[in-house]
């Protein structure tokens, strides 16, 4: 198990431990492409210019990727924002995560010390 901190807390405000395993590592890893474009061109508004598609990881299996949009917070007059979260699912056992555009930066940033880890486990 990993946990991403940022400046020792929470990457995200409303999710107090980012952490994962290593099969979930490594479908991060697999998708990092798309991770970092996510991160990269998704503004506060929401939009992004990851779109929907299928890839295939280094073992063969397909990725099937896509951008949702959550609920992330109402403001005082009642407006619900709403973010995109980028859902990355591993065919066919189903593994699923998926990131915001913060989470996103921070797998970004993160890469190599996480392929390290991925290696030595």
């Amino acid at each position: 198990m990993v946990e991403i901190l940022k400046d020792g807390g929470p990457v995200h405000p409303y999710d107090e431990h980012f952490r994962f395993g290593i099969n979930k590592a490594r479908l991060l890893l697999s998708a990092l492409e798309v991770i970092k474009e996510f991160a990269a061109n998704t503004d506060d508004e929401g939009n992004t210019t990851v779109r929907s598609q299928s890839i295939h990881d280094e073992s063969g299996a397909v990725l099937q990727i896509w951008v949702e949009m959550h609920e992330e917070f109402v403001r005082s007059t009642g407006e619900t924002i709403q973010r995109p979260w980028l859902q990355i699912r591993r065919l066919p056992n189903g593994r699923h995560i998926g990131t915001g555009v913060q989470k996103a930066k921070a797998i970004s940033a993160l890469a190599k010390e996480l392929t390290k880890w991925v290696e030595h486990s």
